[in-house]
């Protein structure tokens, strides 16, 4: 695929985007696209694929769009894997209608109306769950954008500061509380990025433990807080605390949407592919 092909595609993608999110239109108003050329099942022969071999084609690419969607999520790569998954739908659309075309049995028509009514469904799925991980990557730079604020204001500033004054016992109690504040905030963000990978609540609710203690730390910071410079520390900790944890919330809540859609996203390919090889390749040589 060219490059100006890659653009119209992605243009295409962003402008139904835009429609099943901001109009709610969903699978049922959904259609196979229009553009699929079926003539590439042509063989350089003038004869047309077998039945049997354009569903295998089917069968090949509906697992290749689950590849390359996990491995888009993973590397959010525009220029390679999302490029693939575009193409790889494009591939399966053109199955459906070359297999639909190929076969006169009642039973046959039958079964790739059925796959083909999941796939209607599977298809604004996919496009919703690439933008959920779009919108998932961006919640995470953010988290670990304040994760490292927060260490670098007690490093880099408070902590120097102590250095740079002469003995202070009331300060240094300051920069005691700081640095619990550090430790915290480093254990609560890994406990929480271990539960967003394995979906473990017990990790969950240690991270949610972790927070309300670093709170805590907080309330104690602000009553050792007497000099202007030192009030400045001490709201300049709550602002970062009060975003990480609005940030944290968002990451949890979109991790929950996307581990939900990629959970029917399995359920729809699971039923095409049991129905291709259960009912459609019951008799592979037909």
């Amino acid at each position: 695929m060219n490059t100006r092909m890659k653009a119209s595609l992605r243009c295409l993608v962003i402008a139904s985007l835009a429609v099943f999110f901001l109009l709610g239109v969903y699978g049922s108003s959904v259609t196979l696209a229009k553009w699929v050329d079926i003539d590439r099942l042509v063989l350089p022969e003038g004869e047309v694929y077998k039945p049997s071999r354009i569903i295998m084609m089917a069968e090949t690419e509906i697992h290749e769009i689950g590849f390359d969607l996990l491995t888009y999520l993973k590397t959010l790569d525009l220029s390679y894997y999302y490029d693939n998954l575009m193409e790889q739908m494009d591939d399966f659309e053109m199955c459906i209608k070359g297999y639909e075309e190929a076969v006169t049995d009642p039973e046959d028509k039958r079964n790739i109306a059925q796959v083909k009514q999941i796939y209607l469904e599977l298809k604004p799925l996919v496009l919703e769950i690439v933008h959920l991980g779009q919108r998932y990557s961006h919640l995470e730079r953010r988290f670990n954008r304040a994760v490292n604020k927060l260490d670098d204001l007690i490093d880099e500033r408070v902590e120097f500061d102590l250095y740079c004054r002469p003995y202070d016992p009331e300060l240094k109690k300051m920069v005691g509380v700081m640095n619990l504040i550090e430790c915290e905030v480093q254990q609560f963000a890994w406990r929480l990025t271990f539960f967003l990978e394995t979906g473990d609540k017990n990790d969950k609710e240690m991270a949610d433990d972790n927070f309300k203690q670093l709170e805590s730390f907080v309330d104690e910071v602000m009553k050792f807080a007497t000099s202007i410079q030192e009030k400045k520390f001490a709201y300049a900790a709550e602002t970062m605390v009060l975003e990480l944890k609005k940030i944290s919330g968002d990451l949890v809540t979109k991790k929950s949407e996307l581990r939900e859609k990629l959970g029917l996203f399995k359920s729809k390919m699971d039923s095409i592919d049991e129905i291709i090889d259960q009912d459609i390749q019951k008799d592979t040589h037909r």
